[in-house]
C-alpha cells in the first residue's frame, strides 16, 4: 500500500507517481574497486588452500580486512555471501573430481573429501547446480575411463564433453 500526504493528493496524477516509484527502483551502480579488490584476495586465498577444507574462518584469518569488509565486498561484487562463494567452490571441485573419476572412486568418498556430509542434501544440490545426479557424472567417467582403456577412438573433442563446461548454476534460486 502506498501511502500518499493528503495535503498532495490533488497535485499528482499517475504519471507523477509511476515515475518517483521506478526512481526508486534496484541499483545499478557498480561495485568499488576496493570491492572487487577484496574479493579478488579472497578468492585467491581459497585458490591458495584448494586440496585443503575451505572454510570462512581460514579466509577470515589471512585476509587484509575483517570478516564484516568481506561480507560487505562479496555482495557488493557477486550478490552473495563468501559462505555461498566457498559452497559453490566445493562443488565444483567434487564435479570436477568426479568427471576426473577412475575406477574405485565413489561419490560418498569425493564428496565427504571436500567435506559435505548430508549426502541427500548434497545430492540434490549438485543435481540443481549441473542437471544430472552425481551418480550420473561418476558413472560418465567411468565409462570414458573404459573406453580409453580398451583402446577405443577418442571422441573429435578430445573427450571433452560438452554437455558438462557450462558454468554453474546455482542450487540456491
Amino acid at each position: 500500500m502506498i501511502y500518499i500526504n493528503p495535503a498532495l493528493r490533488g497535485g499528482f496524477d499517475i504519471s507523477s507517481i509511476s515515475i518517483v516509484v521506478h526512481s526508486f527502483g534496484p541499483s545499478v551502480r557498480q561495485p568499488s574497486i576496493r570491492c572487487r579488490r577484496i574479493v579478488h584476495e579472497v578468492e585467491d586465498l581459497a585458490q591458495t588452500l584448494a586440496g585443503k577444507p575451505l572454510r570462512l574462518a581460514n579466509l577470515y584469518t589471512k585476509a587484509s580486512v575483517g570478516p564484516g569488509m568481506i561480507r560487505f565486498a562479496f555482495r557488493e561484487v557477486h550478490g552473495y555471501s563468501p559462505r555461498r562463494f566457498l559452497y559453490d567452490q566445493r562443488l565444483r571441485a567434487v564435479h570436477a573430481e568426479l568427471r576426473r573419476a577412475t575406477p574405485g572412486l565413489t561419490v560418498t568418498h569425493v564428496a565427504t573429501k571436500h567435506s559435505f556430509v548430508e549426502l541427500g542434501r548434497f545430492a540434490a544440490q549438485y543435481r540443481a547446480a549441473f542437471g544430472e545426479n552425481p551418480s550420473t557424472t561418476l558413472r560418465r567417467a567411468l565409462m570414458r575411463h573404459a573406453a580409453k582403456g580398451a583402446g577405443a577412438a577418442s571422441a573429435p573433442n578430445g573427450g571433452a564433453d560438452n554437455h558438462h563446461s557450462r558454468s554453474l548454476r546455482s542450487p540456491f534460486k
